[in-house]
């Protein structure tokens, strides 16, 4: 009973110890240009933040104007033990957004929307007075994140670029919301788990350009939720079929 009571008191602790982490998924790193697409991309990728994630995307062009794509990879949050991080979304084109605007050639705009889910475990401890001496109890806890978004999305060619650097390069930058939902769940203690929820905006920006058979991007992302808020490096190559 010792044992439960402290556990119980340890609830917000367990959530308060990793709370804020960097919203889920990958970069965004390619247009918004969707008529655009290939019908099918897959591509390696990496997030590098408070919640680092390594894995893939796979995108599948469902029309001319939208396209889907589904996320799976290692995450690596804050200091718990390595887990799993999956999930998707779907962009969908804003075509007539710039027409008849002078840079209605090279600006291309959409609206994405994305859900992403990741799973982490780590052992915890904490202390308590049991009325006669200090005690120390060790727990198993399992944490599980859940993620939702909205942003638009807007992207460009840089002209010139292939003179000034060697390489056709592109951008994008997106700007939306984020909602981050954290739980902990204790292992044998039913009552002593814990959730915490939080809104945020988001917003990144990045360059993409064909590089060899594929496509490379690198980008910054920043999230508000929490404070200072999060910032993640991001990076992919893509191909395309």
């Amino acid at each position: 009973m010792k044992k439960l009571t402290a556990t119980a008191a340890m609830a917000a602790a367990l959530i308060s110890g990793v709370a804020h982490a960097d919203i889920l998924g990958f970069g965004w790193g390619r247009s918004a240009d969707v008529t655009n697409y290939e019908k099918m991309s897959v591509e390696a990728a990496v997030r590098l933040g408070s919640a680092s994630i390594i894995g893939g995307r796979g995108t599948f062009k469902a029309s001319d104007e939208l396209a889907v794509y589904a996320d799976a990879g290692i995450a690596l949050i804050e200091d718990l033990d390595a887990g799993l991080s999956f999930g998707g979304g779907a962009i969908y084109q804003l075509p007539n957004l710039f027409k008849g605007s002078k840079n209605e050639n090279n600006l291309k705009a959409a609206i994405k929307a994305n859900l992403h889910y990741a799973i982490a475990s780590d052992d915890r401890s904490a202390t308590y007075f049991d009325g006669f001496r200090t005690r120390r109890v060790g727990v198993e806890v399992d944490y599980s994140f859940l993620t939702l978004g909205a942003a638009g999305v807007i992207s460009g060619d840089i002209p010139n670029a292939e003179e000034r650097v060697g390489i056709p390069l592109s951008w994008y930058g997106t700007a939306g919301l984020e909602y981050l939902n954290e739980s902990a769940d204790v292992d044998d203690c039913s009552n002593c788990g814990g959730s915490d929820s939080y809104f945020g905006l988001s917003s990144s920006v990045g360059f993409f350009s064909t590089i060899g058979p594929g496509q490379a991007s690198l980008g910054l992302e920043y999230n508000s939720i929490g404070f200072p808020g999060g910032v993640a490096l991001t990076a992919g190559y893509r191909m395309s079929f």
